[in-house]
């Protein structure tokens, strides 16, 4: 391996390093006053859903027990083209609860991501000044909504919030719990140093004004990932209000992790798929990052097929720099989170990490992927967000 991409490798992996201690900075920032002395707000629960007929009970269980004022709260569940029982679950359970909004899309829009169409038709057929975002798949805890609420204070845009996998039976699934995590923990220490990067659409909150004053999702609607970070970098830009983090357990959304490999490809290809579709600034640090991890996937290799002794010590002592600086980060976020148990798997996940940087980073640019039985690319062609059936 030519001294140059040595010194390349080294370069970048400090750089990688002072940017993790500087992130580390944004987990002081993340701890907010309920607003107190205003009335709490109504709020619009928008779950899109396609073939999840055996969530829906759950779900609609997880929610109703919510501690909040029934008469403040709605929940609008999306039907997204489902061939199972999907509906006919949705409108038992409206029969049930009053304020259960039952609506349908029967068809796609061909230049417009389907999940996009069906939370922003939930947004237009609900009336809740704030939307809470999450997915049908997940289970909440008494307090989520009221932990969100609470917080949205006059100038707050957009609230992110926690999706830890769950259950975590087998190392597979605490491997994934770790991973989720940490993308949480960036998520989470980015937005407190005020560079807002990533969140989950799982777990998401913002005000129903700030919605619209972006103009939704017109910009990146054709997009078929993106419905919660592209949206993230969308309120930063245009400076719709503040945007904060909740790392406390009762504002989280536990959601199932892959269950088999197969749906675990095709979902990191499509989180990746994205990538290219960032701010400028950003694209640029994710292809460093991307090299950095590229160059200790392929130095290893190198070193041991050649028996270079002064690469592979040069590259193993960047590795473990670079997995000190991870490990060193994810131990202070997991204290916000309260996830110290999954750094149990640290050592193993950091092995395996910049192969998975290394393979998905590039299918992501150019594979197209399956989601919920459907083949996509990862960009449609741009066009209006159109209505859909009641």
């Amino acid at each position: 391996m030519p001294t140059t991409l040595l010194l390349l490798l080294a370069c970048l992996v400090l750089l990688y390093m002072i940017t993790l201690f500087y992130f580390n900075r944004g987990f002081r920032y993340l701890i907010y006053p309920f607003v107190d002395g205003n009335p709490l707000p109504t709020v619009s629960v928008i779950i899109p859903a396609r073939n999840e007929a055996h969530h829906i009970d759950g779900l609609v269980k997880s929610l109703e027990r919510q501690n909040y004022p029934s008469e403040l709260l709605e929940f609008c569940i999306i039907d997204d083209r489902s061939s199972d029982s999907t509906f006919a679950r949705i409108e038992a359970c409206a029969k049930e609860l009053s304020n259960v909004i039952p609506l349908r899309i029967a068809d796609t829009v061909p230049h417009v991501a389907p999940k996009k169409r069906a939370i922003d038709l939930g947004i237009r057929r609900s009336s809740g000044e704030i939307i809470l975002v999450t997915d049908a798949d997940t289970c909440h805890g008494e307090n989520w909504v009221r932990s969100f609420a609470s917080r949205f204070a006059d100038d707050v845009a957009m609230i992110c919030g926690y999706s830890p996998y769950y259950p975590r039976r087998n190392f597979w699934q605490k491997i994934l719990a770790l991973e989720y995590f940490s993308l949480a923990a960036v998520s989470a220490a980015g937005i407190g140093i005020g560079l807002p990067l990533t969140c989950t659409g799982s777990n998401l909150g913002y005000r129903r004004r700030a919605y619209y004053a972006i103009g939704g999702f017109e910009k990146i609607a054709s997009f078929v990932s993106g419905d919660d970070d592209l949206l993230l970098h969308e309120m930063h830009r245009r400076r719709a209000g503040r945007i904060l983090y909740l790392p406390q357990p009762a504002a989280a959304a536990k959601t199932e992790p892959p269950d088999s490999l197969r749906q675990f490809f095709w979902q990191r290809i499509r989180f990746a798929s994205k990538g290219r579709h960032y701010e400028p600034e950003m694209t640029a640090s994710l292809i460093a990052v991307y090299l950095m991890n590229l160059l200790l996937g392929a130095g290893i290799f190198l070193s041991l097929v050649f028996a270079k002794w002064l690469w592979i010590g040069v590259i193993a002592a960047a590795w473990m720099a670079k997995a000190l600086a991870e490990f060193l980060f994810l131990r202070r976020a997991a204290i916000f989170f309260s996830e110290h148990s999954l750094l149990r798997y640290f050592l193993a996940s950091s092995i395996l990490h910049p192969f998975y940087i290394i393979l998905f980073g590039a299918l992501g640019q150019f594979l197209s992927f399956r989601w919920k039985g459907d083949r996509y690319k990862r960009r449609l062609t741009a066009q209006p967000l159109a209505g859909a059936t009641k």
